[in-house]
């Protein structure tokens, strides 16, 4: 039964692993950046139609299917063209690491880091190890 839950918890456990998603990095985006996003997204929003009928309807309390309909899909695809030309023309995330560098390593880990070296190696010298 042990055998169980131990397989068990580390099938939950690999589960449970945070999975790295690349996303565009808009900090990253410089001004050739953003001007490539823009042209982008304008040639993509070209092919949307837009579902004149639903946006001209006066009714506040509208409940046509269509017009409900209409509007979702066009708020999908807006959403989906910007997220699109994001991805072709923003800089992207990296996971940590893999940019070169691992952030806020240099101001908090480093002096730590040296200081262990230094008494590890005096522990070593001093035969102690």
């Amino acid at each position: 039964m042990r055998y169980i839950n131990v397989r068990l918890l580390l099938l939950l456990l690999l589960l449970d692993r945070r999975q790295f998603k690349v996303r565009p990095s808009w900090p990253k985006a410089d001004a050739k950046h953003l001007h490539l996003y823009k042209n982008v997204l304008q040639s993509t929003l070209q092919s949307v139609t837009v579902p004149h009928n639903a946006l001209w309807c006066n009714d506040v309390f509208c409940c046509d299917r269509e017009h409900i309909d209409n509007l979702n899909d066009y708020a999908a695809l807006l959403s989906d063209a910007c997220l699109r030309a994001a991805d072709v023309s923003v800089p992207s995330t990296k996971p940590c690491g893999e940019a070169g560098h691992i952030p806020v390593w240099s101001e908090f880990v480093a002096p730590v880091r040296s200081q262990s070296v230094f008494w590890h190696r005096l522990w070593i010298e001093c035969g102690l190890w």
